[in-house]
């Protein structure tokens, strides 16, 4: 009456193994009266009757809610796991020792190090020493509880070991039940912006040390720089320039 044709050789199975004394535990589709189907778990107990012989007794359970939510949880992991996958940010996942649980192509790439070689390292291992002590009391204060997330650029030496700077966004996810709270870490390559920087910084000491007035601005017309000689002959201060447009 509720086993559709496609599952007969299922159900011929499980009917052996009950005459032969064995409980059944199983999950199947079968027919409502209006040939309809729907996913149930039966479970198939043999017993005596009192003419001695076999019978065997059925619990039908309705998994049709139970398999939505699954098929919902899995549609709602794999677009996660896309995002995850696909992201031109670093992603990392970290237990509370700073150990990898999970990594994305991306930061991958940028450390230069596969899945299963950063599942044995932790992320101190990848930071420059002179960075650890900053990035330990920040996620001991993540961990504790005391804050809720923090960012900070720091050095990372790659595989190849050359070095590279980042700026990593990290907050703690709370565990629930049995799963332990987790460490996420957004990821960004500054490498670039950090030179940009640093060479900006070397043209600044040499306008400054020079002794012919010169002043920098940026497409808007607004002073990016303007050393000593300038600011000595135009008799200003460098907040009354830096910052301000030219007709100022």
């Amino acid at each position: 009456l509720i086993v559709p044709p496609d599952s007969m050789d299922e159900y011929r199975s499980h009917a052996d193994d009950v005459k032969q004394g064995r409980r059944v535990d199983a999950e199947g589709i079968r027919r409502r009266q209006d040939g309809s189907r729907f996913p149930a778990a039966v479970t198939y107990v043999p017993f005596s009757l009192p003419s001695r012989e076999t019978a065997v007794y059925a619990i039908f359970r309705d998994m049709t809610e139970r398999r939505r939510a699954e098929e919902a949880q899995w549609a709602s992991e794999g677009r996660w796991r896309a995002v995850f996958d696909n992201s031109a940010v670093g992603i990392t996942v970290t237990d509370m020792h700073g150990n990898y649980i999970d990594t994305n192509r991306a930061y991958r790439e940028m450390v230069g190090y596969s899945e299963e070689e950063l599942r044995t390292l932790t992320y101190m291992d990848l930071t420059w020493e002179d960075d650890r002590p900053a990035n330990a009391a920040l996620s001991a204060d993540i961990w504790n509880g005391t804050l809720p997330k923090f960012q900070m650029e720091k050095r990372y030496r790659r595989k190849d070991g050359r070095s590279i700077w980042v700026r990593i966004s990290v907050s703690k996810s709370p565990g629930a039940g049995t799963t332990a709270p987790i460490g996420i870490c957004m990821v960004e390559d500054i490498t670039e912006r950090k030179q940009a920087e640093a060479r900006l910084l070397d043209y600044e000491k040499v306008v400054e040390g020079s002794p012919e007035m010169i002043a920098v601005v940026d497409r808007d017309y607004r002073y990016v720089i303007a050393n000593q000689a300038f600011l000595n002959y135009r008799g200003l201060h460098a907040d009354q320039v830096i910052g301000h447009a030219v007709p100022e």
